[in-house]
Protein backbone atom coordinates (compact mmCIF):
# COMPACT_ATOMS: atom_id res chain seq x y z
CA UNK A 1 0.00 0.00 0.00
CA UNK A 2 1.29 3.39 -0.92
CA UNK A 3 0.37 6.57 1.55
CA UNK A 4 0.42 10.10 0.04
CA UNK A 5 0.45 13.05 2.32
CA UNK A 6 -2.23 15.18 0.19
CA UNK A 7 -1.69 18.83 0.64
CA UNK A 8 -4.17 21.27 1.52
CA UNK A 9 -6.27 22.40 -1.79
CA UNK A 10 -4.92 25.88 -1.81
CA UNK A 11 -1.28 24.26 -1.82
CA UNK A 12 -2.20 22.21 -4.81
CA UNK A 13 -2.91 24.73 -7.34
CA UNK A 14 -0.67 24.63 -10.46
CA UNK A 15 -0.45 26.96 -13.00
CA UNK A 16 -0.59 25.47 -16.56
CA UNK A 17 0.10 26.33 -20.32
CA UNK A 18 -1.67 25.78 -23.60
CA UNK A 19 -0.28 25.37 -26.87
CA UNK A 20 -2.78 25.79 -29.96
CA UNK A 21 -1.81 23.89 -33.55
CA UNK A 22 -3.88 25.17 -36.19
CA UNK A 23 -4.51 22.77 -39.11
CA UNK A 24 -5.56 23.83 -42.60
CA UNK A 25 -7.51 20.21 -42.71
CA UNK A 26 -9.21 20.10 -39.75
CA UNK A 27 -10.09 21.19 -36.58
CA UNK A 28 -7.27 22.76 -34.35
CA UNK A 29 -6.07 20.88 -31.63
CA UNK A 30 -5.08 22.61 -27.63
CA UNK A 31 -2.53 20.74 -25.59
CA UNK A 32 -2.55 22.22 -22.25
CA UNK A 33 0.26 20.86 -19.79
CA UNK A 34 1.56 22.01 -16.05
CA UNK A 35 4.41 24.88 -16.53
CA UNK A 36 6.53 23.61 -13.57
CA UNK A 37 7.49 20.36 -14.71
CA UNK A 38 10.62 18.82 -16.45
CA UNK A 39 10.23 18.00 -20.02
CA UNK A 40 11.22 14.63 -18.84
CA UNK A 41 7.77 14.43 -16.91
CA UNK A 42 5.66 16.56 -18.90
CA UNK A 43 5.59 13.68 -21.81
CA UNK A 44 3.10 12.08 -19.42
CA UNK A 45 1.37 15.02 -18.37
CA UNK A 46 -0.57 16.60 -21.09
CA UNK A 47 -4.02 16.52 -22.31
CA UNK A 48 -5.28 17.86 -25.80
CA UNK A 49 -8.36 18.01 -27.47
CA UNK A 50 -10.07 18.91 -31.15
CA UNK A 51 -11.22 23.41 -31.10
CA UNK A 52 -14.74 21.83 -31.20
CA UNK A 53 -14.36 19.56 -27.41
CA UNK A 54 -13.81 23.64 -25.78
CA UNK A 55 -16.37 25.87 -24.83
CA UNK A 56 -16.92 29.86 -23.49
CA UNK A 57 -16.86 29.92 -19.65
CA UNK A 58 -19.57 32.38 -19.97
CA UNK A 59 -21.95 30.22 -21.58
CA UNK A 60 -21.79 27.20 -18.46
CA UNK A 61 -22.18 29.89 -15.41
Amino acid sequence: MVMRNIAPEEDRLAVFAAAIVTHDDGPDECTIYPEDVSSHRRQSTWISAKADAFCDTADRR
